[in-house]
């Protein structure tokens, strides 16, 4: 799963109609930001495991949890979030998480510059057989 992520979100913010409306987004980051050159605009992607817990039809189907942060300078782009989502829901058995998506705000480094961040969570069960 974390491949196929990583593949649809980099697909994405190459495709040129997705920069003619929404920008360039730098680069899309695993876990966390700290790879992320702090002297390139502060609009990229970060996805990470969120939780796994068992749960669905069977006593042993595993559902993982996922999350997808969005951070943009200023704000995000209106829009750009049901991109994102319409992109990872083509990933077969990936849907939306129940809940809300939280938006956060903070500057960046020792500047005025306010950052937006949406968080996002998506989830997949994997069927497991009883026994």
């Amino acid at each position: 799963m974390l491949n196929e992520i990583r593949d649809k979100l980099q697909e994405l913010i190459k495709d040129n109609q997705f920069i003619e409306k929404y920008g360039v987004i730098e680069e899309v980051l695993y876990g966390t930001a700290h790879q992320h050159d702090n002297t390139k605009p502060w609009n990229y992607i970060v996805f990470n495991k969120d939780r796994l817990k068992k749960g669905g039809t069977s006593l042993t189907d595993l559902i993982y949890y996922w999350n997808v942060a969005i951070v943009h300078e200023e704000y995000i782009p209106e829009g750009l979030e049901e991109k994102i989502i319409d992109k990872l829901l083509e990933i077969k058995g990936l849907r939306l998480a129940d809940g809300d998506m939280s938006f956060e705000y903070m500057t960046k480094g020792d500047s005025n510059m306010v950052v937006e961040l949406l968080m996002i969570s998506f989830v997949k069960t994997k069927k497991r057989c009883d026994i």
